[in-house]
């Protein structure tokens, strides 16, 4: 039997269900094959017109910053299949079913393993099956394996679907193979190419992921301090960072969802805890929002199938590009994403606002500029927030007859960055 295992951003060992499956049919029959399998993308340099054009679900931009990371999460991930003697072929801006008919040509598929069904629409999974291909799909990067509702019945705003989550999210599960461990002794160093003020100075691979949940979780206060620091934008530590890790899955949101667990039976419940579990649900609810709605959920329409008159002044958005608006604030967290791939979220809704409401362009393009440039681009994550900004998404004020939501950009530099610290940090050429 030949088994191949989609597993695009899912490089990790532990909690890791795809491959515990894997192992478990070699262990059943020796005779088996698994072949584990991702298609990713390479976009060192794009054009102004390529950003402003309809997005192509599945092939997502990726720009140098994510590369980098991307590379060493996938590059640590195949050292570790090897021990396991299961090959991983990387296939390079190749869309998932191209990259399966390659290898279905070379090698006749009898069981295809999907470990995040997201990425994959459903016309390319029919034809998958019209080949006599068995398809299993699992959850690898959600924290429940299936909803405690109906998938009809979720709700389309947070506050609501948060209160329906009363079911504990899904244990990690525990991995028949040596787990990766992390070293208290791990030392982050940034790369000599890095920008020595980046808040990420990180590799991308499975052992930095879970030095750095430990670090922030267990041996230091930055869990518990998380909810008062949360809106920073100076340095590492002023939030986990843990989303980097999460888009390349090379660690699992169960993992971390327990590593809270951990540090509340020691320290008991507290703000940042409480705050973090529901920054973790966010992401489970714009993941499940997504498989709802389906390419309705990225349209420039998104699931309220608003319309919005919107110019398309390719130099203003030029300009916001790279943080040459003459906003000071505006132009600080811009050239802080240019130079490290990396924005606060406070900073994010910022600029987002600003490209929506003041320059009034296409939210799409600004989605499409995170897309290729964030070290931590998950799709689900940047286009439900986008949209939300942008009164077409998730905003429970948008539902109405609410204006989506605008951020005063003077008093939002006014109150968290009150003495100019951080615009000096990336205004100075």
């Amino acid at each position: 039997m030949n088994i191949a295992v989609y597993c695009r951003d899912q490089y990790r060992v532990h909690d890791h269900l795809a491959l515990q499956l894997s192992l478990e049919a070699i262990q059943k029959d020796s005779t088996s094959k698994v072949i584990f399998f991702t298609s990713v993308e390479e976009n060192p340099v794009v054009d102004l017109e390529t950003l402003t054009e309809p997005l192509q679900r599945g092939k997502w931009l990726c720009g140098p910053h994510r590369m980098r990371f991307q590379s060493q999460a996938i590059d640590s991930f195949q050292e570790k299949l090897n021990a396991f003697g299961i090959p991983l072929l990387v296939n390079r801006n190749s869309s998932f079913m191209e990259s399966f008919m390659n290898l279905n040509h070379e090698n006749k598929v009898n069981t295809l393993i999907l470990a995040d069904d997201a990425e994959v629409n459903a016309d390319d999974l029919d034809r998958v099956k019209s080949l006599g291909v068995e398809v299993l799909l699992v959850h690898g990067n959600r924290l429940f394996n299936e909803l405690p509702i109906e998938q009809n019945q979720l709700p389309k705003v947070f506050t609501d679907f948060k209160k329906k989550m009363t079911n504990l999210p899904d244990a990690p599960i525990t991995m028949n193979c040596n787990p990766v461990t992390h070293s208290s002794q791990f030392k982050l160093e940034a790369e000599p190419e890095i920008d020595p003020k980046t808040a990420v100075p990180f590799q991308g691979n499975e052992e930095q992921a879970l030095y750095r949940l430990h670090h922030y979780f267990i041996n230091s206060d930055g869990l518990k301090n998380y909810r008062s620091t949360r809106n920073g934008m100076i340095g590492v530590d002023y939030s986990s960072k843990l989303s980097v890790f999460l888009a390349l899955g090379s660690l699992s949101v169960k993992t971390a969802w327990a590593a809270i667990d951990a540090h509340e039976a020691v320290t008991g419940k507290n703000d940042g805890s409480e705050w973090m579990r529901s920054e973790l649900l966010w992401r489970e609810f714009f993941k499940w929002t997504a498989v709802r709605y389906g390419n309705s959920f990225y349209s420039p329409e998104g699931i309220q199938n608003k319309t919005k008159e919107c110019k398309t002044d390719l130099k203003s958005f030029e300009r916001w590009t790279l943080g040459k608006t003459n906003e000071p604030f505006v132009d600080a967290n811009m050239r802080e994403l240019r130079a490290t791939g990396y924005m606060s979220n406070r900073g994010r809704q910022n600029v987002a606002s600003y490209l929506v409401h003041e320059l009034n362009l296409p939210w799409q393009w600004g989605a499409r500029y995170f897309e290729w440039m964030l070290v931590d681009f998950d799709p689900t994550q940047n286009y439900g927030n986008w949209a939300y900004l942008a009164g077409v998404g998730c905003d429970p004020r948008s539902f109405g007859n609410q204006p989506p939501r605008f951020f005063n950009i003077k008093k939002q530099s006014n109150d968290y960055d009150p003495d100019g610290r951080y615009q000096k940090i990336w205004l100075i050429d």
